[in-house]
């Protein structure tokens, strides 16, 4: 599945209790801003970000794919995120095995 760089989403669950972060090399694709699909260059590693949140007892997780390495300031902005996620939004993630996210309407830009 080819997802939106910079966008997070709601995923389910992940199996770690901390933020997980992957690295990925060149030749990985993703969607731009503008709806292009990408390959990733030589120079360029793309991370994935994923961090488990709870409403009430529903847990899921947050995803989003960057280009950013600094896992300080992705993480800080992943976590004003996930306020924004609905009790109905996360509900559907529980217990999900899909390879489906549900995109938040924000855009991350790098540190500000």
């Amino acid at each position: 599945m080819i997802i939106k760089i910079n966008t997070p989403a709601v995923y389910s669950k992940i199996n770690s209790n901390e933020m997980d972060v992957r690295a990925f090399p060149y030749g990985y694709q993703y969607i731009d801003k503008s709806g292009l699909i990408i390959t990733s260059s030589l120079g360029s590693k793309v991370y994935r970000y994923a961090k488990n949140y709870a409403i009430d007892d529903v847990v899921f997780s947050m995803i989003m794919i960057t280009l950013d390495n600094n896992s300080v300031d992705v993480e800080k902005y992943i976590d004003s995120m996930s306020k924004n996620v609905t009790l109905e939004q996360a509900k559907g993630y529980v217990g999900s095995d899909v390879m489906s996210f549900t995109y938040l309407n924000n855009y991350y830009g790098g540190a500000k």
